[in-house]
């Protein structure tokens, strides 16, 4: 799944370490979203998300909350921003309560200490989490993820039915509690399937040129 429509990984994933200063630099991880490959560039304000497998990339302002996806194949640029509301608490979307159980320290991935949360949805499980504090200045990513799962709740939780999977509406809200617990690493469904994880981070790797910059839509 693409990572409009995934948050997890999207989370997964959306950060710029604190200390990077030189705008030339950049953060740059690696994911797999439901299978799927994709690479995030990061700067203080700014991302690309790039799905390997595609010829469409997501471009994300944190600052002006702006959201681009750009076609390369179709010569296409849709500017998405408009449709991003205001942050929504859980409770204006459904009836429910989300919360994130600790069940004690996790390995060690990438480097950084991990913490096992069982994520559970009006008291059941629905997914499995290895979050790490020590990797929460990757701040920009959970605002890139903020702004997602807004514009997520503009054009899909409108309306919600009322037999709406909840475990569904929980993936797709949980980025509220990530600034809290820590960045998620890694993640599993209810049914043990890794549906997220973090396979590299570059914290200085080198930011192609206008990598970030919305493409100047040409006529032919």
């Amino acid at each position: 799944m693409f990572f409009l429509s995934n948050p997890t990984f999207a989370i997964f994933i959306i950060f710029a370490f604190l200390g990077i200063q030189n705008l030339q630099a950049a953060v740059k991880i690696e994911i797999t979203n439901d299978s799927n490959e994709e690479t995030i560039w990061a700067n203080d304000t700014e991302l690309h998300v790039k799905n390997m497998s595609s010829p469409v990339y997501t471009l994300i302002n944190t600052t002006q909350r702006k959201l681009y996806t750009v076609d390369l194949d179709q010569k296409v640029i849709i500017d998405l921003s408009e449709k991003i509301k205001e942050k929504l608490s859980i409770s204006e979307v459904n009836d429910i309560s989300i919360e994130f159980v600790h069940h004690g320290a996790g390995p060690v991935m990438l480097g950084f200490d991990t913490d096992l949360y069982l994520l559970k949805v009006n008291g059941e499980i629905c997914r499995t989490e290895y979050l790490s504090q020590s990797a929460k200045e990757l701040n920009v990513f959970i605002a890139g993820l903020e702004l997602m799962t807004e514009y997520r709740i503009s054009t899909t939780f409108s309306n919600l039915p009322s037999d709406l999977d909840l475990c569904f509406v929980a993936d797709h809200l949980s980025f509220q509690r990530y600034s809290q617990y820590g960045f998620p690493m890694k993640s599993s469904d209810q049914y043990g399937k890794v549906t997220f994880e973090l396979l590299s981070i570059n914290t200085a790797s080198s930011n192609p040129p206008g990598n970030f910059k919305v493409p100047v839509a040409r006529n032919n």
